[in-house]
């Protein structure tokens, strides 16, 4: 892990275990299904049913809602194949203190690269680009 990685995880990492109410916040809005997907979902939804859409909108949807999938696929394959890289929750050097809500087994042997979140809503906010600027730029946003 590089010095820059380690030093954003520790400054987040210095918020854990000062407050339960925020522990236990920012582990459910990060277990949320609704928050996770339902902004990307609702997206994709607008521009489906969108007045003024285009067919060419509509098949740029499906193939990037199936590309997304098979992104996804590629991505767990990845994560199989490629070298394991500890999660930094287990890194030693890190002193990493663990939150209210998270145990010691949370992600125990899951690569923490490549992430299947990433790779699924990259792939579904590049697809709405194709479709409305204006909506994938707003979806790319949360990304960077």
């Amino acid at each position: 892990m590089n010095s820059f990685d380690a030093g954003i995880i520790s400054l987040f990492n210095a918020l854990a275990r000062r407050s339960l109410t925020f522990d236990t916040l920012v582990f459910l809005l990060g277990s949320n299904f609704i928050l996770k997907g339902g902004v990307i979902a609702a997206l994709i939804w607008w521009t489906w049913f969108r007045e003024g859409q285009r067919e060419k909108d509509r098949e740029y949807l499906l193939f990037g809602i199936s590309a997304g999938f098979l992104a996804l696929l590629a991505a767990r394959v990845l994560a199989t194949v490629l070298p394991f890289r500890e999660r930094p929750l287990r890194n030693p050097l890190l002193h990493f203190q663990l939150p209210y809500g998270v145990t010691e087994t949370t992600l125990l042997g899951w690569s923490s690269f490549p992430s299947d979140h990433a790779v699924l809503y990259f792939a579904l906010a590049t697809t709405l680009v194709f479709v409305s600027r204006c909506v994938g730029i707003f979806a790319l946003v949360p990304c960077s």
